[in-house]
């Protein structure tokens, strides 16, 4: 079993891995613009779109993307250290991969003026490898809490 030292090292490899992954495939398509690969005939394609919406494609006006984003960062790193200090390195990971793939997709915002996406399930969205961390870890997280968290006691 990996000490405490060792898991945190691996915990911020692994995050630093998957950031630059998620960078690279998005200057990838950004610098191709015109490449469209059908991974999987009318089930994954992959080509560029730019997402200038929030979450889904919605629409938010700049004071409520702000005072939701300060919000939420502001719960997520209360989150993030009370996990650390209580050596939940599961829900301590979970909460780094929703950070950099929120962080990636503000750079996308302030580099590209707007979310590249490139990753397109034409039944459902068009969404990329940030947006595949952010989503696996809320589900790893709440899988986590329904378990063995606040939502498993018995009232």
């Amino acid at each position: 079993m990996l000490n405490v030292g060792k898991k945190r090292y691996l915990i911020v490899f692994f995050a630093f891995l998957a950031f630059a992954i998620d960078r690279i495939t998005k200057v990838y398509f950004v610098k191709q613009p015109d490449l469209s690969f059908i991974a999987w005939p009318k089930i994954l394609v992959l080509e560029l779109h730019k997402n200038s919406g929030m979450v889904f494609g919605f629409i938010f006006n700049d004071l409520l993307f702000y005072v939701s984003f300060s919000l939420l960062s502001l719960i997520l790193f209360y989150l993030i250290v009370n996990y650390y200090q209580r050596k939940i390195f599961f829900l301590f990971s979970c909460l780094i991969f929703i950070i950099i793939g929120a962080f990636s997709n503000l750079l996308d915002r302030l580099q590209y003026g707007g979310v590249v996406d490139f990753i397109n399930v034409p039944f459902w969205s068009i969404f990329n490898l940030a947006d595949v961390y952010i989503i696996g870890a809320v589900i790893l997280w709440l899988i986590y809490l329904i378990k063995y968290g606040e939502f498993s006691k018995k009232s």
